[in-house]
């Protein structure tokens, strides 16, 4: 089951010391990101592939306990952030981030 998550909820995620992770970190490996994503697919109405998600980025705060996960869907504003609770090892929500209305 998803779970989109307000703008206050995903704002209370972001931690000071957030830090790009390298591209070979697996700290996520065993989170189930790829059936979230397709449920986000679907209930979002994405006119996309799940197949054809670009991951672009992965932060974790310096205690290890949020992990956010940016994918993109072929458009260059637009990212599905799936935020992942680390510390209780599931994913706790996701938020629709679109760049060009972050100075709103």
């Amino acid at each position: 089951m998803i779970r989109e998550l307000t703008p206050e909820e995903f704002q209370e995620t972001i931690c000071e010391n957030m830090r790009l992770l390298p591209d070979d970190d697996d700290t996520c490996v065993n989170i189930p990101l790829v059936s979230y994503v397709e449920e986000c697919i679907g209930v979002h109405d994405m006119q996309v592939d799940v197949d054809d998600v670009e991951f672009h980025y992965a932060y974790m705060n310096d205690v290890k306990k949020m992990c956010h996960v940016g994918l993109n869907f072929g458009d260059a504003h637009l990212y599905l952030v799936v935020v992942v609770d680390v510390a209780a090892g599931k994913i706790l929500g996701h938020t629709v981030l679109d760049l060009t209305r972050l100075n709103d």
